[in-house]
């Protein structure tokens, strides 16, 4: 698997090959990704928003766990849809449901021109 990583500041990209990577570096990349996300997922909650320290370590628990599965599960940020076909359904769902019937016909009459139909 190839990989292009934009390089905000330089307004590039750096390209790899993941299956050339040695051992070290697959498992430091994954390691500080894993670390990152789990991280992330909790970043927005802050201590003084608690009452008590029992309150805190379980809300950044909850976003830490539900983080976990997401990743477990392939049904990450960023991914364009949910691993699992029924949310992949629901997502739809309720994307379609809150398009206008013009919207609706319009999205249906593209996706039939990209299709050749």
């Amino acid at each position: 698997m190839s990989m292009d990583i934009k390089v905000a500041k330089l307004d590039t990209v750096v390209s790899f090959v993941v299956e050339d990577f040695p051992p070290a570096s697959l498992e430091y990349v994954i390691r500080y990704g894993l670390t990152q996300a789990l991280n992330d997922a909790h970043a927005s909650v802050q201590r003084k928003a608690f009452k008590t320290e029992a309150e805190f370590i379980n809300v950044v628990g909850e976003k830490v766990q539900k983080r976990a599965a997401q990743i477990r599960s392939g049904d990450v940020p960023g991914s364009r849809a949910p691993a699992d076909p029924a949310k992949r359904r629901a997502q739809m769902v309720a994307y379609l449901s809150r398009l206008s019937p013009e919207d609706r016909k319009q999205l249906l009459k593209d996706a039939q021109a990209a299709m050749g139909a």
